[in-house]
């Protein structure tokens, strides 16, 4: 199974594991305006991805408007609904609060 790794964990806030059929990408710490400036050509790799894409949110502990606006961009450049897996509740609660939760195939964790 090839493994790609997009960052150094302390360098870029996700990684891309390519599996058969589809995309993981693990987000962590902040996916904000900063993020989203400094990592910008990276994260447009992500969208431009032709796969089904699931996304990690376990370790994502932010997210701003434009860490949301790039879910929406990466959900509308596939098919069917982008999923999230182990979503934290704060972000899971910043979803509801957006009117997001409709847009995304959804796994919260518990805690």
């Amino acid at each position: 199974m090839p493994r790609r790794e997009a960052a150094a964990p302390d360098d870029k806030p996700f990684e891309i594991v390519l599996r058969d059929g589809y995309a993981r990408i693990k987000l962590r710490g902040e996916l904000d305006y900063p993020a989203t400036l400094t990592h910008g050509e990276a994260l447009r790799e992500i969208t431009d991805l032709r796969t089904r894409v699931v996304v990690d949110l376990a370790d994502l502990q932010f997210i701003d408007s434009s860490g949301l606006q790039f879910l929406i961009r990466l959900a509308n450049a596939h098919d069917g609904r982008l999923r999230l897996e182990n979503v934290p509740p704060n972000i899971t609660r910043i979803l509801e609060l957006t009117g997001l939760t409709e847009r995304f195939d959804i796994d919260a964790t518990d805690a």
